[in-house]
């Protein structure tokens, strides 16, 4: 277990230096010799930013960087694998309303994610989110 908070530790410290870090730069980084052992007892690692409240919901859905990211992925683009237009969320992406959208597990597979419950809000205060920004390997862990 130390030896994997080793290399989260890593990538938040990537994080930290290079807040603004793309795809390519994410998966060179994760899949490098020098984090290949990490893999070895961890199934893959990411970046999930934590959003709160719908105005910070709002403004990530309707961000460049993340309709960029939306863009390279229906596109199969460099950094993302052959088939990331149909596995990334369920190919929700690359279909219907064609932005990039918070997604939340549904009866079905994934659907656009609702505003939190009454509920929720009742015992949270706020609307929260853990978005998986970027995974990597992403073959391996597409469905995530």
């Amino acid at each position: 277990v130390k030896r994997d908070l080793v290399y989260q530790d890593m990538v938040a410290n990537l994080w930290t230096i290079q807040p603004d870090i793309t795809r390519v730069d994410f998966r060179q980084f994760v899949m490098s010799e020098a984090y290949a052992p990490g893999l070895k007892t961890i199934s893959g690692m990411s970046l999930i930013p934590r959003v709160v409240g719908s105005a910070d919901r709002t403004a990530m859905e309707a961000g460049a960087q993340e309709e960029a990211l939306r863009q390279v992925c229906c596109a199969n683009g460099a950094g993302t694998s052959s088939n990331c237009n149909t596995t990334a969320a369920t190919g929700l992406f690359c279909t219907g309303e064609m932005r990039y959208q918070f997604t939340q597990f549904g009866p079905n597979g994934l659907v656009p994610a609702s505003g939190s419950s009454q509920e929720y809000l009742d015992r949270v205060g706020e609307e929260e989110y853990m978005i998986v920004h970027y995974i990597e390997p992403f073959e391996s862990n597409s469905k995530v």
